[in-house]
């Protein structure tokens, strides 16, 4: 049964956000005093195709849902001395996070964010749109994530505390979904009639709200998917995903913080500053 996505109207009347535009890209900035905005929403309301919105290292709540509105747009955030994204959209437990439902293709990006405490209530596949995916909702259209961490995510009677995907294929690189929870199916990624491209992407932790039963991704991805760990239990300190903790994370650790040999930091005493000082 064919469905239609709640905004997709916008394209028969003419206010569809791919419409050409000869103005030159423009770079919007969003943070809490200083910045073009102190609003997401606002700086994608002001911007055209091909726009970014440039995020800060903050947390950024709201108040409602962040939708792109069929724009080719790049939500970017920031990332901290770890390479990790340090830009946190937080839903505060009170809605859905991201949304794309107006035809987005994968010129609609989004880029080092943590998508965390979002909140969804009541979907039936099939049968009717409601409220599904806690962190991100796609129906009808295909972004791009690169580098994104879904965590502490809820769907309540519903599908995909993580995310939601109906009839999209998007593109996903290097995410993160982890304590994601759902009363229903989709823990993790809820997929309907969708077949999204995952690329090293990890899954951990993600469980049932009421019995705790672990379900990372329900549904289809596409078969060029490569590089995915799909765990049950999220290990403390398991940098690597590779299901515990031991020197090889404790070397990705190194890595990431510029740490080697002659830096402070030989605390095993060998001469050495290695992932042994660390383990």
């Amino acid at each position: 049964m064919h469905r239609s996505c709640s905004i997709v109207a916008l394209a028969a009347s003419g206010l569809f956000a791919f419409a050409s535009s000869a103005s030159a890209h423009t770079t919007r900035t969003v943070c809490a005093s200083g910045c073009d905005f102190t609003s997401i929403n606002a700086a994608i309301d002001a911007s055209r195709n091909g726009d970014v919105i440039q995020l800060s290292a903050e947390t950024y709540s709201e108040g409602k849902q962040i939708d792109t509105d069929g724009k080719a747009i790049t939500l970017r955030g920031v990332l901290d001395k770890a390479g990790e994204p340090a830009s946190v959209l937080d839903g505060v437990g009170g809605h859905r996070i991201l949304v794309c439902q107006n035809g987005e293709t994968s010129t609609t990006a989004f880029r080092d964010l943590v998508i965390r405490n979002g909140y969804a209530h009541g979907h039936t596949p099939g049968r009717s749109m409601g409220d599904a995916g806690g962190g991100m909702y796609n129906c009808q259209s295909s972004p791009t994530l690169s580098n994104c961490t879904f965590t502490d995510n809820s769907a309540t009677d519903s599908h995909g505390g993580g995310m939601y995907n109906d009839s999209s294929s998007l593109t996903l690189a290097n995410c993160t979904f982890t304590s994601n929870s759902a009363d229903n199916y989709g823990r993790g990624m809820y997929n309907f009639e969708s077949s999204p491209t995952l690329t090293d992407c990890n899954f951990c932790g993600n469980t049932n709200t009421s019995s705790g039963a672990f379900e990372n991704i329900v549904g289809d991805i596409n078969e060029s998917s490569s590089g995915n760990q799909l765990l049950e239990h999220c290990v403390v300190g398991d940098i690597d995903f590779d299901d515990d903790f031991d020197a090889d994370d404790a070397q990705a650790a190194m890595k990431a913080f510029g740490i080697t040999e002659g830096t402070p930091g030989d605390m095993d005493g060998d001469d050495d500053v290695d992932a042994a000082d660390f383990v």
